[in-house]
């Protein structure tokens, strides 16, 4: 047996590893992890499968390039040695930041706008690793790095470059954003796929996408790019927009952006394998700090109800107690409670955010009710992607309007900086859609100085009969064991919040 491994480079998309066949069962193990929930699997119950998937390939020896640098750990783990059969510095570039500094004064020349120093950080880490991911937070301007790394890319990479965009109203929001950013002319050099846009221009050198629109199209349809953006990157974890990178083997330049990525390994490892390592990270803290975005004060508003309610929500399932809560007449008079409180003035704008289209129905139809005079919008998974860009453009200019939306629809990517408040109206667990969703509120606007996140937290807690040896007294509900995981997602960014307790039958 060998102490030596090699790596060859086969392609921008995997690495060949050349071992005998004990190192690559090793190195199965080490590249496995435990897929979410895999103890429901009727396969892990059936004991035909162990509930792990490996990224790295018995058979033909390969691993996804982003994983190279998780290597080191393997090869300190069982004292082996390595050789590289490929040049590896076609893997970066030999970049300085400052080096960077005349292509920003000549790109933003005579503008307004330009790169401050964190996205600087930023767009010198991508260009100097070609691949990773930018782990930057909700409202810090991801898209003037996007642009700049758009710009930089078209000029360097043999090819054309595909930018991947979770939703439709992203690519109507990010070919704005380019114009804003100076791009006068960027109808001659980018065309937009989504949906059915008929207006897509296979000769034009940019391409901004949505993964759906893209991920069926054959693999000779992805050689034409030699470089590759992913926005929202917490979403290539999927199978489809991971489809996308594999098929993106003449890309040298595979980059992720996300404000936040997920907590499971294997979630994890999927987007490294096929973008890269974090190679910058910054948190929304430290852009309040620094001033860069708007101050937070999250309040957690606990909403107990009647024990009739408690007892009854004992035995219900998960979608039972959604159900409960959703069609409770009372529960909806605690968003009276906060829209009329001392701290939401009438020319402010909300956000209401909920999970189903049925929970919007029931919100919009209660708040015209209490406040015919005020203006309240909607967006859901419905809504025509020009009437959503209608609409936030519509907010950014307009005073006391409320915006009722689905978190699936408003959470993620879409810039509307006039939001005073914002309300989570569903419970969440996701780390991901809680971050993103009170991001919708971090940035700045002349119109405020802190937002509000109002987290309604539903409280159909019981006491537990004493048991002999049993620690736990108190039966959580699903709503409240949510809002648990989420307390612990404020506590990590350092997010300020405060309690307050109401009982519904008293409003």
């Amino acid at each position: 047996m060998s102490d030596v491994i090699g790596i060859d480079l086969i392609d921008n998309v995997n690495l060949r590893i050349e071992c005998d066949t004990s190192q690559a069962f090793e190195l199965k193990e080490f590249f496995s992890c435990y897929v979410p929930n895999y103890k429901f699997n009727p396969k892990y119950k059936a004991r035909m499968w162990d509930g792990k998937i490996s990224f790295f390939n018995v058979h033909d020896r390969t691993l996804p390039i982003g994983l190279l640098k998780f290597i080191k750990p393997f090869l300190v783990k069982y004292d082996y040695k390595v050789h590289f059969m490929f040049d590896r510095t076609i893997l970066s570039n030999d970049l300085e930041q400052k080096d960077l500094l005349p292509f920003y004064d000549a790109l933003y020349d005579g503008l307004k706008i330009y790169p401050r120093d964190y996205q600087q950080e930023a767009i010198f880490a991508a260009l100097k690793n070609k691949r990773g991911v930018l782990e930057s937070a909700t409202g810090s301007g991801k898209s003037i790095i996007i642009y700049s790394l758009i710009r930089y890319m078209m000029e360097d990479v043999d090819g054309k470059v595909l930018l991947v965009v979770p939703s439709i109203n992203l690519v109507n929001q990010m070919f704005s954003d380019f114009s804003e950013y100076g791009w006068y002319d960027s109808y001659d050099d980018v065309t937009l796929l989504y949906g059915k846009s008929k207006n897509y221009d296979p000769n034009k050198k940019v391409l901004i996408s949505t993964w759906q629109s893209v991920y069926k199209k054959t693999p000779g349809f992805f050689k034409q790019f030699g470089g590759v953006l992913v926005d929202e990157t917490h979403g290539a974890k999927s199978a489809s927009i991971q489809t996308v990178l594999k098929k993106c083997t003449n890309a040298e330049y595979k980059l992720g952006l996300t404000g936040t990525l997920p907590t499971e390994k294997v979630d994890r490892y999927n987007i490294f394998g096929y973008l890269g390592p974090v190679i910058y990270k910054l948190k929304s803290k430290e852009l309040i700090d620094r001033g860069y975005l708007t101050d937070i004060k999250i309040v957690n508003m606990h909403v107990r109800y009647p024990q009739e309610d408690i007892q009854l929500n004992k035995s219900q399932n998960y979608a039972e107690e959604i159900d409960l809560i959703i069609n409770k007449p009372e529960r909806q008079r605690v968003l009276k409670y906060i829209m009329d409180s001392k701290y939401v003035s009438s020319d402010q704008n909300t956000l209401i955010l909920a999970q189903r289209i049925n929970h919007i129905d029931n919100i919009v139809e209660y708040l015209q009710k209490e406040y015919p005079e005020k203006e309240i919008l909607r967006i859901d998974g419905k809504t025509d992607p020009d009437e959503r860009e209608r609409v936030r453009k519509y907010v950014e200019s307009n005073d006391g309007i409320i915006l009722v939306a689905t978190y699936g629809t408003l959470s993620t990517g879409v810039n509307i900086p006039k939001i005073h408040h914002v309300i989570f109206a569903s419970f969440y667990k996701s780390k991901i859609k809680v971050l993103q969703s009170i991001g919708r509120g971090l940035r700045k606007h002349k119109s405020k100085d802190i937002i509000i996140i109002w987290d309604l937290i539903d409280d159909m807690r019981w006491e537990k009969k004493k048991r002999k040896n049993s620690k736990e007294k108190i039966g959580l509900n699903y709503a409240y064991q949510h809002f648990l995981e989420r307390l612990e997602f404020y506590k990590d960014q350092g997010f300020k919040y405060i309690n307050k307790k109401i009982t519904l039958s008293d409003l």
